[in-house]
C-alpha cells in the first residue's frame, strides 16, 4: 500500500511538472506608465488569460518602457528579446508604411470606438501590405486601438479662425498642416513642456485630447476648449507578438488569446473615451469653458481632412507603397461604416466587442 501511495505521488508530481513546463507567461512591453488606463486593461487581460487557460497562459506587463522605448519595441519583439508589446506605428513608419497610411489620416477620427474598429478591420482584413510589413519583422499583430478625439486646448478665448490667426499652437504630425492653414505657428515641443509654455505665454493652445488636461495638469493654464473633434491617433498596434513565440503556443492558448482580443480592444477604446469624459467634467467644474467652433473653423477642418488624404497618398508613395489610393479609399470607407454602425450616442462595451468579433475576428485567419 505504501508503495502504491509513493507511486501515486510520483505520478502526480510528474504531471504537475509537465503542466508547468507548458505554462507560458508572455512578457509584454509598453512605454506607457503603470498608472495609464490602457496598461491596467492589459494587466487585467493577463488575469483573464491565466484564469481561462487554467494557468497555461499568462501575461506579465513590463510598463514605463522598462524593457524598451516606444521606438524600440518593434525591434525587441522582432529579435525575440521580449514576447509581445504595444507598437506605435508613427515611431517606426519605415517598418510599417501600410498601417501608417491609416494613422496618417488622423483628421478622419472622431472617437476611439469608431477608429479602433476601422483600423482593426483595415489591417486584419483589408490590407495585405500591413501583414506583409509585419511578416518581414517576424511578428504578427492581433488588433488596433485609438485615442479619443483631439481638440484645441487654449489659454485665451478661441472659437473662430480669426481668433487663431498668429497664435502659437503645440501640434505634431498631421495636425501641423492644419495649424499652418489657420495662419498660426505650429510649435513641436515635448508635451511635458506644454504647461510651462502656456503659463509663460510661449504657447496659446495645444492640439490634444481632453485627457491631456489631467495627464499633464493643464487645468490651471487652460481657460477654453474648442468643443469640436479634430482627429484621433489610431496607429496603436495593441498586441504585437513574436511569430516564433506565437507558433510555440499550444493551439488552445492561441485560440484563447484571439477570443479575448475583441473585448481587449473594446476596453482599450473605452479607457480613452472615459479619460476624455472625466477630464471634461473636471475642467467644467473648474470653470474651463467648452466653446462651439465657429462655422469658418469647422470648414477649415473639413478642408484639411481632404488635404490630409492627398498627403497620406504622397507620403505612402515616398515610402515605396504602390497604388496607395485603394488603401485610402478602403480605410475612409471603413471609418464611415463604423460611424454609421455606432452612431453618436454612448457605446456599450459588450455590444461593441460582439461587433468586433462578428465583423472582424470571425473572418480573420491569424
Amino acid at each position: 500500500m505504501k508503495n502504491e501511495t509513493a507511486i501515486g505521488v510520483v505520478l502526480i508530481s510528474g504531471l504537475l511538472s509537465i503542466s508547468a513546463a507548458f505554462a507560458r507567461d508572455l512578457q509584454y512591453n509598453t512605454y506607457q506608465p503603470s498608472t495609464h488606463g490602457a496598461v491596467q486593461v492589459t494587466e487585467r487581460l493577463g488575469g483573464v488569460l491565466k484564469e481561462k487557460s487554467k494557468g497555461s497562459l499568462g501575461l506579465v506587463v513590463q510598463s514605463g518602457g522598462s524593457v524598451a522605448s516606444g521606438k524600440a519595441t518593434l525591434s525587441v519583439i522582432s529579435d525575440g528579446l521580449i514576447d509581445a508589446g504595444l507598437v506605435t506605428d508613427v515611431y517606426v513608419p519605415g517598418d510599417l508604411p501600410n498601417t501608417v497610411i491609416g494613422s496618417n489620416l488622423a483628421l478622419e477620427g472622431t472617437n476611439a470606438f469608431v477608429m479602433s474598429a476601422a483600423m482593426t478591420e483595415y489591417a486584419l482584413l483589408n490590407c495585405p501590405g500591413c501583414k506583409s510589413d509585419l511578416e518581414k519583422r517576424n511578428v504578427i499583430n492581433l488588433g488596433h486601438h485609438s485615442t479619443g478625439s483631439y481638440k484645441l486646448l487654449c489659454k485665451p478665448k478661441i472659437a473662430t479662425l480669426n481668433d487663431l490667426s498668429g497664435k502659437k499652437i503645440k501640434a505634431a504630425g498631421p495636425w501641423t498642416r492644419l495649424v499652418t492653414s489657420w495662419k498660426a505657428s505650429s510649435v513641436n515641443i515635448p508635451f511635458n513642456d506644454v504647461y510651462e509654455g502656456l503659463e509663460r505665454g510661449q504657447l496659446d493652445c495645444a492640439v490634444a485630447p481632453d485627457s491631456a488636461l489631467t495627464d499633464y495638469g493643464l487645468y490651471d493654464v487652460v481657460s477654453t476648449v474648442v468643443d469640436y473633434p479634430i482627429g484621433t491617433y489610431h496607429g496603436y498596434h495593441s498586441f504585437v507578438i513574436n511569430r516564433d513565440v506565437w507558433k510555440s503556443l499550444p493551439e488552445a492558448d492561441r485560440a484563447l488569446l484571439i477570443a479575448e482580443m475583441p473585448m481587449f480592444i473594446a476596453k482599450l477604446a473605452a479607457v480613452y473615451e472615459k479619460a476624455n469624459a472625466d477630464a471634461r467634467a473636471a475642467a467644467e467644474a473648474k470653470g474651463i469653458k467648452y466653446r462651439e467652433a465657429g462655422e469658418d473653423l469647422r470648414l477649415s477642418i473639413a478642408a484639411a481632412r481632404t488635404e490630409g488624404r492627398a498627403t497620406a497618398l504622397s507620403d505612402a508613395r515616398k515610402r515605396g507603397i504602390q497604388n496607395p489610393e485603394e488603401s485610402v479609399t478602403v480605410f475612409t470607407g471603413l471609418v464611415k461604416k463604423w460611424n454609421d454602425k455606432l452612431g453618436d450616442g454612448p457605446v456599450d462595451v459588450d455590444a461593441f466587442a460582439a461587433m468586433l468579433k462578428s465583423e472582424i475576428y470571425d473572418k480573420t485567419k491569424f
